[in-house]
């Protein structure tokens, strides 16, 4: 789990415009997502991650940066600290950063 890093990303609190002071403008940055790290767990089993296409300096980057592909968590096991990817191909990853989103692979 040391090589793998996972991230979620969570809607700003936003207060409506009307809500702000006279004469105050909306802060820098309004509207931005938050990105907070995950640690891997057996719930994140079927569910598909975006690859980070890139390294960036620091987490709240990860909201702005190209996605490489997406990969699907087949299996965690938290005992031996290993999770097992089904990639489209088996070319080594652009960075160890995936996003974690809210689609599960369902198979019928």
């Amino acid at each position: 789990f040391d090589k793998l890093h996972l991230f979620r990303t969570a809607p700003a609190a936003l207060a409506p415009r009307d809500a702000l002071p006279i004469g105050q403008g909306e802060p820098a940055g309004r509207g931005r997502p938050e990105v907070k790290r995950v640690e891997p767990e057996e719930t994140l089993e079927n569910r598909i991650l975006a690859v980070a296409g890139r390294e960036v300096g620091d987490e709240q980057g990860l909201a702005s940066v190209n996605v490489a592909g997406f990969v699907h968590v087949q299996k965690v096991d938290t005992a031996q600290a290993r999770v097992t990817f089904l990639a489209p191909n088996g070319l080594p990853m652009p960075t160890s950063k995936f996003l974690v989103g809210d689609i599960d692979f369902v198979e019928s």
